[in-house]
């Protein structure tokens, strides 16, 4: 799954349309040809039927993944009602807090989990993960599988009874009378335990992440696993990690292990590929050139070249992040060319002066961007023109990323504030014309705060929502009550909403 650092958007098509040149049966035709001889066995996706007027959707949704006949019952869930798995979970999916013990530069991963877990619709899918835990293998899905051992470590949350309550209440009095020992006291009634250290799992998925640094002649020698500690300290001797770029990775590896382990696109090309060199070579060029293909779209009376989303299997985790946003370009004598993205986490550039709030950054994504020697067709010559974004469809987690660096500049850090409501509505203006979503609200579940002046230095830390609207700030294996207040008046990095509406 791709992000959106450039202005584009997602959005399948619209009513209907007609293939720009007979290449797209074509290419079509070669591709199936290609998976017939590699793969017979695997079943291929049901093409769309042609409206009465011979038309065919300009952009299909994406294929079900074929299941393999082996796949335990304990992971269908993670395909089958997929949207169910991520739109499922209310206050009650959500655990007990716990700190994470960073031992060296992980502070980045520490922040983005606790993160997640402010979001009860993450933690049903984490859920769901550790009950199918005994069937991830750990070679094959080793991002998942860490997950699941990490699920494990924290309990469900339990509804507070009297007696925490009280805990609480004394919490909050002690806090505000300065008793700092009491406060930590009686706030440890309210975590599920002392904090812990990442599972050695997730430590190597972290390993995988950021591979451009040995972890420790250990690692060399002793294999997967062997990176983690000795008398208690991690040897992972690198600089501070972007703690973005660790979400990113994150969330495509979950989604590209439930995918092959589907038997999705991805899978369907890894068995081309071993079935044959040459069939995988033709398999890639037919890919290829239905990938570049555009469709003539009609809405009214305008005519549209939009160009195919290509997919690659719906799961639980594409379902709970993934959006798609449309990039459109306009020139004079030419039909509007579109190109739908999928997108994990937006990113809003806040360096214009104008961008004071989240809402002005989504104003500013949106607006229209002149651009200079833009070639409609391949031998056309260079035009002005305009391009604009819009959403498409807007995914029941939304991960806001704001861009805190100048692009020209990284080692400067812009360190304005930007306002960012507790309840965010999508306006109908940020959403493409064909876009089904309306009237959606998302309600701020949590944040992640940068400090320092370079992005290869410094520290994270992560705010959490609580069930009871209560606020915890997470430094790593410290956690703190903090006001309302004091969230929405930090300079955050990242943002986490979940879908309410």
């Amino acid at each position: 799954m791709t992000q959106m650092h450039n202005r584009s958007a997602n959005g399948p098509g619209s009513s209907g349309g007609t293939p720009k040149a007979a290449k797209a049966a074509s290419a079509a035709a070669n591709a199936a040809a290609a998976l017939a001889v590699a793969a017979a066995a695997a079943p291929t996706p049901a093409q769309a039927a042609p409206s009465p007027a011979g038309l065919v959707p300009a952009a299909a949704p994406p294929a079900a993944p074929a299941f393999k006949a082996h796949l335990p019952e304990s992971l269908l869930p993670l395909f089958r009602g997929s949207e169910a798995v991520a739109g499922g979970g209310g206050a009650a999916s959500r655990v007990q807090p716990r700190g994470l013990l960073n031992p060296g530069n992980l502070c980045f991963v520490n922040s983005i989990l606790q993160a997640l877990l402010g979001s009860s619709r993450f933690c049903h899918l984490l859920s769901a993960l550790r009950s199918a835990s005994t069937d991830l293998d750990p070679t094959a899905m080793p991002t998942l599988a860490a997950l699941a051992a990490l699920a494990a470590e924290f309990p469900p949350l339990q509804q507070p009874s009297s007696g925490d309550a009280a805990a609480a209440a004394v919490a909050s009095d002690a806090a505000a009378a300065g008793k700092a020992a009491v406060a930590a006291s009686a706030l440890s009634v309210l975590l599920g335990g002392q904090a812990f250290m990442l599972p050695d799992s997730l430590l190597d998925v972290v390993s995988a992440f950021r591979p451009s640094a040995p972890a420790s002649s250990a690692a060399v020698t002793l294999g997967p696993g062997a990176a983690r500690r000795s008398n208690g300290m991690l040897h992972l001797e690198r600089e501070q990690e972007d703690a973005h770029d660790f979400l990113e990775f994150m969330v495509d590896r979950m989604h590209s292990e439930l995918a092959a382990l589907g038997g999705a696109d991805g899978a369907s090309d890894a068995a081309v590929a071993a079935a044959s060199p040459a069939a995988a070579a033709a398999a890639a060029n037919a890919a290829k050139a239905a990938a570049e293909d555009e469709w003539l779209t009609k809405s009214g009376r305008r005519l549209t070249k939009r160009k195919q989303l290509r997919g690659d299997g719906e799961t639980a985790v594409s379902a709970l992040f993934r959006g798609t946003y449309v990039s459109t370009v306009t020139c004079e004598g030419h039909p509007p060319s579109e190109t739908p993205e999928h997108f994990t986490s937006p990113t809003l550039h806040i360096l214009s002066d104008k961008v004071r709030s989240v809402e002005d950054a989504f104003e500013e994504l949106t607006a229209g961007e002149a651009i200079s020697g833009y070639r409609p067709q391949d031998h056309s010559p260079p035009q002005e023109a305009t391009k604009t974004v819009r959403l498409q469809r807007l995914p029941p987690l939304l991960c806001l990323f704001l861009m805190r660096f100048d692009p020209a500049n990284l080692r400067q850090k812009i360190t304005k504030q930007v306002a960012f409501p507790p309840r965010l509505k999508m306006k109908r203006g940020w959403l493409a014309a064909d876009s089904g979503e309306r009237n959606v609200e998302y309600e701020l579940v949590s944040t992640v705060v940068h400090h320092g002046k370079a992005i290869s230095s410094g520290h994270y830390t992560a705010d959490v929502r609580q069930p009871d609207d209560s606020w915890l700030r997470f430094d790593d294996g410290n956690v703190f009550a903090v006001k309302q207040q004091d969230v929405l008046t930090n300079r955050p990095y990242l943002l986490f909403y979940q879908r309410v509406l």
